[in-house]
This record gives structure tokens, sequence and C-alpha cells, in this order.
């Protein structure tokens, strides 16, 4: 399959995600554990939920209600919009996108692998620069589903810009199909009930052989720490996903000069100290759940310097009423994210200090004193909630925690200076009127927007 298409299909799996409605389970073997160590992410779908499971709960029933049909339409245009102005004969009827969104009935999964080690020499560097790694690679549970998944791979390779080039071949006895054009490379095969593909040979045969259990690799990505630490989030729902991140770093190639730029970022902020990101979404009769989690080393001095500690009962919790239909709230570390900043900024600069005194300069020049100063007077508390049923904007309110009035009230003055068209005092509370709009007109034009 060509490279374009190849890149099509991914996008007509995921849009497919939100389209239509429910239809029968189907449960499949794909196990993440069993993938490759030098995997590095991967996205797994379980199948569609069965219809009793959709119609208890509150989101997929609301996206299943018939009513709600051009709402799903819509949003599958917008996400394949831009695919379809590349080239506008590709795009899906309403019918071909019914046919081919059944094909999300089935598991899939798909993943990355990171470059196999050792590092590549220089020369063989300069004479790959053009072909960079791609260690995508893609899983499909086609039980039941052979035919369309054979008519949705023939339309993408007969509405392409140019004929591939398809040789067969074998891996450890399986047949495979190549695909070339002058985008490049891919690699399709069936075995069992599953389709592999991927773009590089080597993942591709590598996936291959572990689906049909031909593998001669004992080592898998159960057996790496990251994505054992990340086990209690993982292994439910029917949405689940992982990520090392802690490994990005190991995949930049840094001959390159704006590559080394981001490399030497990376080390300044320790992206090292972020093991994994792991995420799964599940349902639980009426509720959806998602629950994610950002694993690694906390101690001091890491990327997890831009969080706060986090409270039991934060303040913002006094503001809840039984009419508060969405409440959001977020603790952040305003001080540690400005150590963070500080340590990229050293990276690059000549002086050690170079970092602070030029953010410490601007802020004064701004604010009237030091950025560092002016953090301690907010907590790191913000958020918003929201009183409005049909969650009317005009409803929603902002808040931020401060730790003394007076000086937060200076700061506020400082910042929004003209904006600011009134101020007005209420026993221990004081109002003030912001505009975000441009200063009233010398024809007197009234303002709008205000906060």
């Amino acid at each position: 399959m060509p490279a374009a298409h190849y890149r099509k299909l991914f996008i007509l799996l995921f849009a497919c995600l939100f389209l239509y409605s429910s239809r029968a389970d189907a449960q499949s073997s794909l196990d993440p554990a069993q993938l490759p160590s030098r995997t590095l992410f991967y996205f797994l779908w379980r199948g569609t939920p069965p219809p009793e499971s959709r119609k208890k709960n509150a989101l997929l029933s609301l996206w299943d209600d018939p009513e709600f049909a051009p709402v799903r339409s819509a949003l599958f245009q917008s996400m394949t919009a831009n695919s379809s102005k590349e080239t506008p004969s590709t795009a899906l009827s309403s019918e071909e996108a019914i046919e081919y969104s059944t094909l999300l009935d089935n598991a899939f999964l798909i993943g990355f692998m990171g470059e196999p080690k050792p590092h590549r020499s220089p020369a063989v560097a300069t004479a790959t620069a053009s072909t960079p790694w791609n260690g995508v690679f893609l899983i499909y549970d086609r039980s039941d589903k052979e035919a369309l998944l054979a008519k949705a791979l023939l339309r993408s390779r007969a509405q392409g810009n140019e004929i591939p080039k398809l040789t067969p071949f074998l891996v450890a006895g399986i047949p495979a199909l190549k695909s070339e054009t002058k985008s490049g490379s891919a690699y399709w095969a069936e075995t069992g009930k599953f389709a592999v593909s991927a773009k590089e040979r080597s993942v591709f045969e590598e996936i291959l052989t572990r689906v049909a259990g031909k593998s001669t690799d004992s080592f898998t990505l159960a057996q790496n720490t990251y994505y054992q630490e990340a086990i209690p989030t993982l292994g439910k729902g029917f949405i689940e996903a992982f990520l090392r991140v802690g490994d990005l770093r190991e995949i930049i190639d840094t001959s390159a000069p704006s590559n080394a730029q981001v490399a030497t970022i990376l080390d300044a902020v320790k992206l090292n100290s972020l093991h994994s990101l792991a995420f799964h979404v599940s349902l639980e009769g009426a509720r959806t759940r998602v629950q994610g989690s950002l694993l690694g080393d906390t101690s001091k001095g890491t990327l997890f310097d831009i969080f706060s500690e986090g409270q039991q009962n934060p303040p913002s919790f006094a503001f809840l009423t039984p009419e508060t239909v969405y409440f959001q709230e977020t603790e952040l570390n305003l001080l540690g994210m400005y150590d963070t900043l500080n340590r990229i900024l050293r990276a690059f600069a000549p002086n050690p200090q170079g970092g602070t005194d030029m953010l410490d300069a601007l802020a004064k020049q701004r604010l009237g004193m030091p950025l560092q100063e002016a953090l301690t007077i907010v907590t790191g508390e913000f958020g918003s909630l929201q009183t409005s049923p049909v969650l009317d904007p005009n409803k929603q309110t902002y808040f931020f925690g401060i730790h003394k009035k007076p000086e937060a009230l200076k700061l506020l003055r400082t910042i929004f200076a003209e904006r600011i068209t009134s101020e007005r005092n209420e026993d221990s509370v004081t109002y003030l009127k912001i505009s975000l709009q441009a200063n009233q007109s010398s024809a007197g034009v009234a303002q709008w927007h205000f906060y």
C-alpha cells in the first residue's frame, strides 16, 4: 500500500472511532504486554462496546441517539476534511463512511517502535538522512471483516496518484506484500485472524512474527520497568494507551543542529524524569471513566517541579453548589515552573545567571517587581465552574488563588492598567471591571466583553 494511502487508512480508523452507533461486541486477544521491548508507544482499541453497555451509559446513549446523527456526521466530515482537500476524488460518501465504520467493531492496535541500537555511524546516518526512521505499525483483528478490509485496501490503491509496485515475499513462511511508490514503501500481511502493516521492514517482520507466534526474541514490553510501573492504569477499558516519555530523548538524531537544540532543552528539563504516560477509558454503568497517570521521578529538580503537592480539599471547593454542572481545578507550582524555565535558559546562556537575570529584568519593567516575587502572590490554583445546564459561556466563572489581597490587587492594576474601567468595594470584597477590548474611541463608542 502506498505511504500516502497508508496514512489515510489510519485517518479513517481514527475518524470512525467517533462515527455511528452501537453494534455487537468484538473481543480480541491483542496483548500489548507481548509487543517488542523497543515499543515506545501504543494505542489500543478493544472493539466497539456491546449495545447493552452503550444503552446504559449516558454519554454513549446520547451519541447513539438517531437525532444526534447530524452531529456525528459533521464531526466525521471535519476530521476527514484535510484529506479530502488534498485529493477530493478520494472523499468518502455517507454510505461508504457508514460501511467502513463497521471496521471498528473489531480491535486494533497502533504503535511505534524505536530505532534499534547501536547508533548508526556518521557515514550511514548521512546516507539515510533522506529516509528518517518510521517505526509506526498496525495490528488489526480482521475476524469477519476480511472482505470489507480487502475492499478498503483496494479502494485506497485505486485512488492513488501512481500505481504502486507490489512485490510478494515470505517472512518466516508467512506470505507478505511490499508496496512501493515514489513516496516510500509499506508492508502488509495477514496471518490467522490478524492483519499487520508497517513502513519499516525490520518493524514489520518483528511484529508479524510475534503475532504469528514465530518470534525468536524473548524480550517483550512486559519486561520494561516503565511499563510495569504503569500496569495499574492499563489492562482495562475499551481504549488504552501507553507512551514511554523518558525514552523519547533517545530517538532524537542530534547530528542536525535543530535537533541538537531540542535535545539540549530536553536534557535541561530532565525529560528522563518522566517515565511514562498511561490512560484508559472505561464504561461504568451510566458513567464514562477516563483515568490517566503521568509516572516518573518526582524528586526536586525534575520536570515534576511544575506540579504542586495538591490538596485534599482545595479552597475552591467552597464555591460548589447544587447548581454546579461543571467544575475544573488545577494546581501548579509556579515557582517550580520558574526554576524549570531558568534551567532551559541557562542551558543556552554563557552566563549561568543569564536566564534568571533576563526574566527578572523583563518582569520588573512590566510588573514593577521581579517575576519570582510576583509568582509568590498567587497560590497556583486555577480553574472554572459552570452553573448553566446549557453551558452558557456567560455563566462560566473563572478563578485563581491568591495569598495576599493588597499585593494581588496591586499586581492586577499594574497588568491591566487602563483596561480596568471601574473598581468598587463591598465589605471585604473588591470588584474590578476589566475590558479585553481596546480603549474607548474618540467618538465615544461603548466598550464590550468585560470581565
